[in-house]
């Protein structure tokens, strides 16, 4: 039976396999179900033959899933399995795993949630209970997002001044250190104050720190009154400087080339505490060979940096390094600064207002751990770029654990040139833009470098939450929430990799995140048991975007149990244009909810186009507004394997599965139904359908442009512009069983470009 822009009726003769007429397969059964108007002409209703649909149906029902509510036909007798049911097509049907058979005797249903899935949880494929995914709790200084989905820091709402720092929980600034702690410490052996008598300075007693220094062994403990001390201090040998609270005690640079604290090489450990160290050039400046041990300090306003770790170690806690300015010629000015080989552990430690860098780490066997800290408002660097709030670059590795990482400039994170970082049970919130509006990413990773992030929230940052870049790039997500950007005004939103990079997703959700949930070009990347939820675009600029998942030139994606919900334009588009075709494989995939874009157009649950290779199997298309599968454009090849494409709430379209301009499809079973528009629709398409139902559509089947249809026993390989259809296939309470004249098919993206 040809379909095309002449028509086509249920009393034709189809062709079979080997041209020869044969008796017609698309008889229509008739019902009573509401007519709906597809924009083709209905075929001629004739009586079916038995098996054609089963007997005693009843008036339509709906059915619900996780909450999006379709027709579910007209309802037909009770039936355990489909062997029960056995029509002159041959033996019964049976469902996959993770599916049901329907109680009509039509098909499949998948198993899912009876009822919506909050915030939080994430319908899985064959499991009737949501299931957990992203960020499963929040830690204790952190609450619960406003939305349900991650967690949000619980900080001031400014920076802090003076003498005091922010602390992760708390909403008021805390003072840093405690004054009135008992002083001078247990131990102490020599004794500093400024306001010292001539005539009580002996060999215990100085005016000067620095004279202190020169009258110390190791193992000294000098404790150091309340005051100011306008010098430079080069510790000889291992002691502790413990000054009485860093409101009280300032130890300020003379403008002078000198850094605040810096022990000679291999001096072994220097405690430092309860001091304010402000207007050097370095705060404190930990050499190779030395262990220096920062608590209960404020290093402000020093030049360079505020901390600097060069082949040594530094362990800072319960203080604050902020404000920290850039040399002469407008470089540096970060917050904390490790190389060659050196290593910065920061352990609730607020570092703020810096510049450039809140916290870098540069080069091969250069280390650092932030643990329990905030890195906020990291500002631009005199040219209006950088700002970023952690970075590891040239080899370097940091590690991010129980942080919170907001509103720094450019990234949040960065992990640069072939360098390793992870994040852990943190919050990267509110990257911001560089002076040219660009940028704002949560973290970066490029040039070969490697980043894991697992149980944290990536929120509200202005571009891309995270973004991947060139060859043996990587990035893995796991069991972490993905929502925002805030505000983006170009394509941006959750995840992207690019020029090689790849991206694995476990146990995350991406939602809300702007123009497109995730994004690969040249790339490669994979969902398991992850979610892409309520990606919409945001101007006019982008109105053709929203999707949840873009599977671009030369890239190839997976996804294993994962949902796509509720997105714009699409769950998923493969395909690209360029020379190398994009790649797909869906398993166990729910594409459910996807809405049309502003003008009425798009809604799919599943898209390929642009020459991509797509393998769709045992998954669902569910109350998409446009089409369930779209397939589109020459050399586009789909397999679509025990795939259900159930009711489309659309009013343009509602189609289950659509192959057109050139494509190639083959439907290995599979239940396409309740669908207002068509089943199975083919406009220049080449395609097999071995068998499986096509039920309780307005039309069941449709071919145009120059597309004909073939009943055949054994489909063999796709013919170009013949869409072979085996006799197993079931049609069974169609309105139609095949339409006539030009239907409008929906359009791929890559058509639309």
């Amino acid at each position: 039976m040809a379909g095309g822009d002449a028509g086509s009726s249920a009393s034709e003769s189809t062709r079979s396999g080997s041209g020869s007429p044969s008796n017609p397969i698309f008889h229509i059964a008739t019902r009573s179900c509401p007519a709906v108007n597809v924009g083709a002409t209905a075929g001629a209703t004739t009586h079916g033959r038995r098996g054609d649909r089963p007997p005693g149906y009843a008036r339509p029902r709906m059915l619900r899933a996780f909450g999006l509510v379709f027709l579910a036909g007209c309802s037909a007798g009770p039936a355990t399995s489909f062997e029960a049911y056995r029509g002159p097509e041959g033996p019964g049907y049976y469902c996959p795993p993770r599916f049901e058979v329907d109680a009509e005797r039509r098909g499949c249903l998948p198993v899912l949630p009876a009822s919506p899935c909050p915030a939080g949880t994430m319908p899985v494929l064959g499991e009737a209970t949501c299931a957990p995914v992203g960020v499963r709790a929040c830690p204790a200084w952190a609450e619960t997002d406003p939305s349900g989905w991650g967690c949000r820091e619980k900080l001031p709402v400014s920076d802090c001044a003076g003498a005091t720092m922010e602390k992760l929980g708390s909403t008021a600034c805390v003072p840093i250190g405690d004054c009135n702690q008992p002083f001078p410490p247990a131990g102490a052996t020599l004794f500093v104050d400024d306001s010292y008598p001539a005539g009580q300075l002996d060999a215990t007693h100085f005016a000067t720190i620095a004279a202190a220094l020169a009258a110390a062994t190791a193992g000294a403990v000098i404790a150091v009154e309340a005051g100011t001390y306008p010098e430079s201090l080069f510790p000889r040998v291992p002691l502790r400087i413990a000054g009485r609270c860093a409101e009280r005690v300032s130890l300020t640079g003379r403008g002078g080339p000198e850094p605040g604290i810096q022990p000679f090489r291999n001096v072994g450990v220097v405690e430092i505490s309860g001091m304010t160290i402000s207007g050097q050039r370095g705060g404190v400046v930990a050499l190779e060979g030395n262990d220096v041990r920062v608590a209960d300090c404020l290093l402000t306003q020093n030049r360079d940096s505020g901390l600097v770790v060069v082949g040594g170690k530094a362990t800072v806690r319960s203080s604050r390094i902020s404000d920290s300015l850039p040399a002469a010629n407008g470089d540096l000015g970060f917050g904390v600064w490790a190389s060659l080989g050196g290593r910065a552990e920061l352990d609730g430690v607020a570092v703020t207002g810096n510049v450039k860098n809140g916290v870098v780490i540069k080069d091969a066997n250069s280390t650092g751990r932030v643990s329990g800290s905030v890195v906020r408002n990291t500002r631009l660097d005199p040219t209006g770029h950088a700002g970023k709030g952690v970075e590891a670059g040239f080899g370097g590795s940091v590690e991010v654990a129980g942080s919170a990482l907001v509103s720094n400039h450019s990234a949040n994170f960065a992990v640069m040139s072939a360098s390793r970082g992870t994040v852990a049970d943190s919050v990267l919130r509110d990257g911001r833009a560089d002076q040219l509006g660009r940028f704002g990413h949560g973290v970066e990773v490029d040039s070969g470098s490697t980043v894991t992030i697992e149980r944290s929230t990536l929120s509200e940052n202005r571009e891309w939450a995270l973004v991947a870049l060139q060859q043996s790039t990587s990035a893995k997500l796991i069991d972490t929430t993905v929502r925002g950007p805030a505000a983006s005004t170009g394509l941006a939103g959750g995840l992207t990799a690019q020029y090689g990079a790849a991206l694995e997703l476990t146990g995350s959700a991406v939602v809300e995140a702007g123009t497109v949930g995730l994004r690969l070009e040249e790339s490669r990347g994979s969902m398991t048991r992850s979610l892409v939820r309520g990606t919409r675009y945001q101007t006019a600029v982008n109105a053709g975007l929203g999707q949840g998942v873009i599977a671009g030139f030369a890239s190839s994606f997976s996804a294993t149990e994962a949902a796509l919900l509720d997105n714009q334009s699409a769950g998923l588009v493969a395909g690209g244009p360029g020379a190398a075709p994009s790649e797909a494989l869906l398993q166990y995939v729910v594409a459910a909810g996807t809405r049309a874009d502003s003008n009425g157009d798009f809604g799919y649950g599943v898209e390929a186009s642009d020459g991509a290779l797509l393998e769709l199997h045992y998954s669902v298309a569910l109350a998409n507004a446009g089409a369930g599968v779209v397939i589109g454009l020459t050399g586009t090849r789909a397999t679509i394997r025990e795939v259900v494409s159930l009711g489309h709430g659309g009013a343009r379209s509602g189609h289950g599965l659509v192959c057109a301009d050139g494509a190639t499809a083959r439907v290995l079973g599979g239940t396409f139904r309740d669908n207002s528009g068509i089943g199975l629709a083919f406009g220049r398409c080449s395609g097999t359908v071995e068998r499986g139902f096509v039920a309780a559509n307005g039309v069941g089947i449709h071919a145009q442009g120059g597309t004909v249809i073939e009943e055949v026993e054994a489909v063999g390989d796709p013919l170009p512009n013949v869409v072979r259809v085996s006799s197993a296939t079931r049609f069974l309470d169609n309105q139609s069983r095949t339409g006539t004249g030009t239907v409008t098919l929906p359009s791929t993206h890559g058509l639309q470009r």
